[in-house]
C-alpha cells in the first residue's frame, strides 16, 4: 500500500528471519529494528509460536557502519 503497510497470508509456527529489499541503487538501507505483537521479535528474527495476528513495525535505517579492531 502507499503508507507502506502490507499483508501476508496466514503463515505456519516457527522462526523467520525478515529481511527487505529495497531499490538497487539504496545499497545503504538496513533493517534498523522490529518491533512485534502476537511474536516475539529479537534482532531480524521473527518466532511466531502459533496461530493469531500478528503485527510488525520494521525500522529502516540508512548508512554505512565501521569496524574497528585492535
Amino acid at each position: 500500500m502507499k503508507n507502506g503497510t502490507f499483508s501476508l497470508p496466514s503463515m505456519k509456527a516457527g522462526t523467520y528471519l525478515v529481511l527487505v529489499v529495497v531499490n538497487p541503487g539504496s545499497n545503504h538501507d538496513y533493517v534498523q529494528g522490529i518491533v512485534a505483537t502476537g511474536a516475539k521479535a529479537s534482532g531480524r528474527e521473527l518466532d511466531i509460536k502459533g496461530a493469531g495476528e500478528v503485527q510488525l513495525v520494521i525500522t529502516m535505517g540508512r548508512g554505512l557502519g565501521k569496524l574497528l579492531a585492535w
